[in-house]
């Protein structure tokens, strides 16, 4: 089981991590988290192959998060994509911009993400 890639889950939607990690655990190693506060603080012990980053959060939202990861050396070159309910082209492009390598709007449609995920890792 230590050959499974680790991903990052960020969202503070329970029911969102929930899905995500009942999506995910098969195939990868999966470490939900419910704010951005708390996937850096997971970071500190943790070095994922990707990061699933839900844009609209308290405290500190997805974009502030992405900005902060890219600013930080240990962490720039983890690559992340952004889920969220915002799919309006500013939002879409905001992303990339921020350095997401992809972009998947919520509702969650699994074969998308799996595709995606597979496709970036």
């Amino acid at each position: 089981m230590g050959d499974k890639k680790k991903i990052v889950a960020v969202d503070d939607n329970p029911e969102n991590l929930g899905t995500l990690k009942n999506t995910l655990k098969e195939k990868y190693t999966v470490f939900p988290v419910p704010s951005a506060v708390e996937m850096f603080e997971l970071l500190e012990h943790v070095k994922p192959d990707f990061i699933l980053l839900d844009v609209e959060m308290p405290g500190m939202s997805g974009h502030e998060a992405a900005e902060k990861l890219k600013a930080d050396g240990n962490l720039k070159e983890i690559p992340f994509l952004f889920l969220t309910s915002r799919d309006d082209e500013a939002s879409i492009q905001k992303g990339f911009d921020l350095g997401a390598v992809d972009y998947i709007p919520k509702p969650i449609v699994v074969p998308v993400l799996l595709e995606r995920i597979e496709k970036h890792l």
